[in-house]
């Protein structure tokens, strides 16, 4: 019934959607929009994004 057909739907979806990291989507606007890099802390070292 429809359930199934939504069920396979959102499969195929998640299947096909591939990588996603928010912080590597933070990273890149970091970078390529907004210039900035990250902040280096001298007790515990740099701060990834």
């Amino acid at each position: 019934g429809n359930k199934r057909h939504w069920n396979q739907m959102s499969l195929v979806n998640i299947a096909y959607g591939g990588m996603f990291s928010s912080d590597d989507t933070i990273k890149r606007y970091a970078e390529d929009i907004w210039n900035i890099s990250p902040l280096k802390d001298e007790k515990h070292g740099t701060y990834s994004l």
